[in-house]
């Protein structure tokens, strides 16, 4: 490390030092000057964010979906993006794209494991066939259904 470089880091950690023993003093001197350029602050962060919104936008769309990724199935973007290309961006049960949004992730209630990428309508769907009971319910209605429908044909 070059002496210039040693002396910056000194400087800087005795600042540190200094700011940590005065946090009041610090504190209250970061209020007035927020307080005195309040007006102009607003102004300039309003420009920038007109400036960038588009950029603000694309970013926080991203972040929304990384930590959705992460909280939900501890899944990285880059996890989702492997699974999809392995799935040829199609849904793992109907086969058919997702065009307007993304693939949902599917997973074990239960678990919590990854299974695959599928499109809205087959999520919708295996979501309720994952109910084991209500399955036995519609079944029953619909074979209960069935036997009506070909009693009153045979009449």
């Amino acid at each position: 490390m070059t002496n210039e470089k040693m002396a910056r880091v000194r400087k800087n950690t005795r600042m540190k030092e200094w700011r940590e023993e005065n946090k009041a003093h610090c504190k209250a001197v970061s209020k007035s000057y927020y307080e005195s350029n309040k007006k102009e602050r607003n102004e300039y962060s309003k420009k920038y964010y007109q400036k960038h919104k588009e950029k603000y936008k694309r970013l926080a769309k991203i972040y929304s979906i990384e930590y959705n990724l992460k909280s939900n199935y501890n899944l990285t973007l880059e996890q989702y993006d492997k699974m999809f290309e392995e799935q040829n961006g199609n849904c793992a049960i109907c086969g058919l794209p997702q065009l307007m949004k993304r693939l949902a992730v599917d997973h074990d209630h239960e678990t919590g494991e990854v299974r695959g990428l599928l499109c809205a309508c087959c999520n919708m769907q295996l979501g309720i066939l994952e109910d084991k009971e209500f399955c036995k319910k519609a079944l029953g209605y619909l074979d209960g259904f069935s036997e009506i429908t070909k009693t009153k044909k045979a009449l």
